[in-house]
């Protein structure tokens, strides 16, 4: 606490600071990939399809799980550039949670569709 006071009273800005926000959607933006990936895995054991073509490439992939690699390795990539986010990167990586919070919630909806109606 001591040293974020003096590093903002030497150069008016805190370090912890300007991590916190990008750091609390990068983890946001990791659970709700975690949640799509899982809800459209259980949407697939069910009947459903991916709509999206190379997305549903990686799940016929046998091997190993190459869609939960493919949104661990972009989640790493942008965990190590996080310090460098600021501005309109700032901007972006919210406009992209944004964009997963839908898509979790077209997940939650069609779920409750799927076992309650």
């Amino acid at each position: 606490m001591i040293q974020e006071f003096k590093c903002e009273k030497m150069w008016g800005w805190n370090p912890g600071r300007m991590f916190a926000v990008p750091a609390a959607l990068w983890i946001l933006l990791t659970s709700l990939n975690l949640l799509d990936y899982f809800a459209t895995k259980h949407a697939l054991s069910n009947g459903c399809r991916e709509l999206n073509p190379f997305v549903a490439r990686l799940f016929q992939i046998d091997e190993f799980n190459a869609v939960l690699a493919t949104k661990l390795l972009f989640l790493a990539v942008l965990f190590v550039l996080l310090p460098f986010v600021k501005s309109w990167k700032l901007n972006l990586l919210a406009i992209a949670t944004l964009l997963y919070a839908a898509v979790a919630t077209y997940h939650l909806y069609g779920a409750y569709l799927f076992h309650f109606m």
